[in-house]
């Protein structure tokens, strides 16, 4: 308030891990993005302090209900640029650096 009106929209940074969950006959899980009317992997935004492993172990327990423990992690890809910019429907435009994570290996079952 005391700097006055913004004039300008800013451009945010998120930081998250994504996963790409494979069952044992090869398919790959996507969930329906309520956001954008999409299909996308379970994923999620890095909370502050947090690793980029804890927040795929802990977006995967979230959406998934799926146990996924560090040792069944192996980075595959950091996807980040103008790629990845996303603007949603509250006005935000946001991109996201992304780490990609491969998953064969869980416990507990599917939500």
């Amino acid at each position: 308030m005391c700097m006055g009106p913004i004039k300008h929209r800013f451009v945010l940074l998120q930081d998250g891990s994504a996963a790409i969950i494979e069952n044992e006959k090869g398919q790959i899980l996507f969930q329906s993005r309520s956001d954008k009317n999409r299909w996308g992997l379970p994923s999620g935004c890095q909370e502050l302090g947090e690793r980029f492993e804890d927040t795929i172990i802990r977006e995967i327990k979230e959406e998934c209900n799926l146990d996924v423990t560090e040792n069944n992690l192996e980075l595959i890809a950091i996807v980040s640029g103008n790629t990845r910019k996303n603007e949603y429907p509250n006005g935000d435009t946001v991109i996201n650096n992304t780490i990609l994570y491969p998953i064969k290996n869980y416990t507990e079952q599917l939500k």
